[in-house]
């Protein structure tokens, strides 16, 4: 999932914004709020008291740039999944409850 900290001056969906263009080279718009999770990360030096994160519906205008294949995270790996294939990937738990709200009918 791409993300991010927010910038000293910069509104949450302003980072959304600017996240998905730096790792995914996306133009996008926000839609608005899925869900929201305090997520620790124990070894962490810098969130081992947690992090507050929010995930977004957006809406892809344009791919401006190109995918981001090592990160500050190290390495990316970027396929295609169905909404099936979701319960099997690796990631958090609170993402793949976001994915699923995201994709429900409203």
């Amino acid at each position: 999932m791409p993300g991010g900290k927010i910038d000293p001056g910069e509104q949450p969906e302003e980072t959304v914004l600017r996240e998905l263009l730096e790792e995914l080279g996306f133009t996008s718009e926000v839609n608005g709020i899925v869900d929201a999770h305090m997520y620790t990360i124990q070894k962490s030096l810098d969130e081992s008291f947690g992090v507050f994160v929010v995930s977004y519906l957006c809406t892809v205008l344009n791919q401006s740039g190109e995918f981001e294949l090592i990160g500050e995270a190290g390495e990316s790996e970027f396929r295609e999944f169905s909404l099936d294939e979701v319960d099997s990937l690796n990631m958090p738990e609170f993402y793949k409850k976001a994915i699923a709200k995201a994709s429900s009918p409203s």
